[in-house]
């Protein structure tokens, strides 16, 4: 039980590393989506706003924003890789995407609450 205790102190206070990290994820996104919104084409301006709103779901920190970060991470890397013209420079993309994917599943982990289940409340 204390080590159940532990774990729900730690979910609720986030380490300094994780807020920063947090925050260097959502400058990142930033970053991207000002890069397609200054190529002005429609697919990319569809981009930009995808990527604003997984900055603004990241910032609240929702589990969804993280795991779809990571799954718009791992599409824009296939998307390189396969070729596709209005991605943007592909050797960019793939080495930007790869390490925000990872980070976005680590703070997926790190900074959102787990749901707790029946068993764990009952003992609690």
């Amino acid at each position: 039980m204390a080590d159940a205790e532990s774990t729900r102190t730690n979910t609720s206070n986030p380490s300094a590393l994780s807020i920063n990290l947090n925050g260097l994820l959502i400058a990142s996104l930033l970053l991207v989506a000002l890069y397609y919104i200054s190529t002005f084409g429609i697919i990319t301006s569809v981009l930009a706003l995808v990527v604003l709103a997984l900055a603004g779901m990241i910032y609240k920190r929702l589990r969804l924003g993280y795991f779809s970060c990571a799954a718009a991470c791992f599409g824009a890397f296939w998307l390189a890789r396969t070729g596709q013209d209005f991605i943007g420079d592909k050797t960019v993309v793939m080495s930007v995407s790869l390490p925000l994917l990872v980070l976005a599943l680590y703070l997926h982990e790190k900074l959102t609450d787990k749901k707790v289940n029946s068993d764990e409340r009952a003992n609690v």
